[in-house]
């Protein structure tokens, strides 16, 4: 019984091999017994044989910001006495069974996020261990380091990054630390260690003030602290995070809604919580905004647990955790010279609870599937959505009560 699907350009297995294949795309396998009369054939993504041979190419599952991949992801595929492929696509009639079989490259590559959130691969030279640590130093600081810098794939990545949310922002919150050094100037190393302006000039252009927001009413200032910072040391840091980290999770999740909502009420949150806590502290700052997108992230880790591999789930996990430990970590060096722990923690705390409620239908299968137990999507994302409120009336309404002078 003939195939229907007969492949109409039936290559040698010698000849496929001579093919380049884009990266991360690895070449391996044989034809192994049963396949041997016509030979096997194989493309990107797919293939058959003409004589009982099929299988297909695969790559790893593509993760945000830095990790460890082998080389060798080549998904083993069968085919039917009839030579119907069944594993990665149908060939020409054949009488034997034949099979495509993994063979390991024996590379590994690092695996850092692009300029767009794309993933770069920097395969391992094992004889030269410091030429690869060094690459991807410069790739963690700079993807632009890696490959050539003029490519027409670095040139989409330029364009697709220079459009970005997390661009954009930091253009503005760059600008903005110009102006504030421009009107007011340095101020005393006393004063303000992250190398940034005076108080006033802080307050005058925005900052979190306990004061103007409860009795003059100046609501704004809730939001306004993200485009701000301390200083050039502050600034630096925040956005080194911003576009090495969130930018990953911005090409993940898209723009909208997930990340520019838990963006901005991250620091609206992280704000309340810091008029509610440090009244007399005057604090700027996109890190409440960048702790919430963290603490969004792990949530999204555990929505996808029973579908990740242990050492994604160990990477992903830990770099989580090492950003919000920096972060909190600055926090309690600067505290007090415009960076406050109460913003980190509120943003912190708006992450997860915001977090929850995008991904409540994956959470929900998640739980069931790690503890065995049901849990609705709908009760999840009204369990956060009604804690998320609470909290912030609550922090609201608290400020108003023990802070406002009439």
């Amino acid at each position: 019984k003939k195939s229907k699907n007969k492949m109409s350009n039936v290559r040698s297995f010698a000849d496929l091999n001579k093919e380049p294949l884009p990266n991360p795309w690895v070449r391996g396998g044989n034809v192994s017994s049963g396949g041997a009369s016509g030979g096997g054939v194989a493309s990107n993504g797919g293939g058959g044989a003409s004589s009982g041979g099929g299988g297909k190419l695969g790559r790893g599952r593509r993760l945000d910001g830095v990790e460890v991949v082998e080389l060798d992801s080549i998904e083993k595929g069968v085919v039917d006495m009839d030579g119907t492929g069944t594993g990665g696509g149908s060939g020409d009639v054949g009488d034997g069974h034949g099979e495509y079989t993994q063979q390991p490259t024996g590379q590994r590559a690092v695996r850092v996020a692009g300029l767009a959130g794309e993933n770069i691969d920097i395969v391992m030279d094992p004889d030269r261990p410091f030429r690869t640590f060094g690459k991807v130093c410069c790739a963690g600081f700079c993807p632009c380091f890696v490959g050539p810098p003029c490519s027409a794939e670095k040139k989409k990545a330029y364009a697709a990054f220079v459009l970005s949310f997390c661009f954009v922002i930091s253009v503005i919150q760059v600008i903005m630390l110009i102006v504030e050094i421009s009107v007011g100037g340095f101020a005393s190393w006393k004063e303000n260690p992250a190398l940034g302006p005076p108080g006033r000039t802080v307050i005058l252009f925005g900052g979190k003030d306990t004061d103007l927001i409860v009795n003059h009413y100046e609501i704004w200032r809730l939001l306004t602290p993200v485009f701000l910072h301390g200083g050039i040391i502050h600034l630096a840091i925040n956005l080194f995070f911003q576009l090495r980290f969130a930018l990953a999770l911005e090409k993940q999740w898209g723009l909208y809604p997930v990340f520019v909502v838990t963006y901005l009420l991250s620091a609206i949150g992280g704000n309340l919580l810091s008029t509610l806590a440090l009244p007399n502290t005057v604090s700027v700052g996109a890190s409440s905004a960048l702790l919430g997108i963290m603490g969004c992230h792990v949530i999204d880790q555990l929505a996808q647990w029973p579908h990740t591999d242990p050492t994604s789930r160990r990477f992903g996990m830990a770099q989580s955790l090492f950003v919000i430990v920096l972060l909190v970590g600055f926090a309690a060096i600067f505290q007090g010279k415009y960076v406050d722990w109460s913003a980190h923690l509120g943003g912190l705390i708006v992450g997860l609870c915001v977090g929850v409620a995008f991904f409540a239908r994956e959470l929900s299968t998640s739980v069931h599937a790690v503890l065995g137990r049901s849990v609705a999507p709908i009760a999840l994302r009204v369990v956060s959505i009604a804690l998320l409120s609470v909290l912030l009336v609550l922090c609201f309404v608290l400020s108003f009560v023990l802070y406002y002078h009439h």
